[in-house]
């Protein structure tokens, strides 16, 4: 595992949020949980009228599926629920998530 991979969503929310991205530090690879942010459905967003952040959400193209990143809805789960998933990094996007995450913690 590694910090900016994304991984399929196996979850209950996995149709309106297909994708998660792994957000924590290489620093706590120990631990049994990981801090993801979901990657929703562009589509999907747009079709039920939610609000973003421009700044704490930035709009992408993740493979073929437009996709935000959900800031606001980091979460920490279970590291052995991501395992063997990985379907992609955006670790070139570093500096818009970290970004995303200054808004999130500090609205800057």
């Amino acid at each position: 595992m590694a910090q900016f991979d994304v991984y399929l969503n196996s979850g209950k929310g996995a149709k309106a949020a297909p994708f998660l991205v792994d957000v924590q530090h290489n620093l706590f690879t120990t631990c049994n949980t990981i801090v993801v942010v979901p990657l929703l459905s562009a589509k999907i967003a747009r079709e039920r009228d939610m609000d973003f952040i421009e700044n704490a959400n930035p709009v992408f193209m993740f493979g073929d599926t437009e996709v935000v990143l959900a800031s606001h809805l980091m979460t920490a789960i279970r590291a052995k629920e991501l395992s063997g998933k990985v379907v992609g990094s955006i670790a070139s996007m570093r500096s818009d998530i970290l970004a995303a995450m200054d808004v999130i913690f500090s609205g800057v």
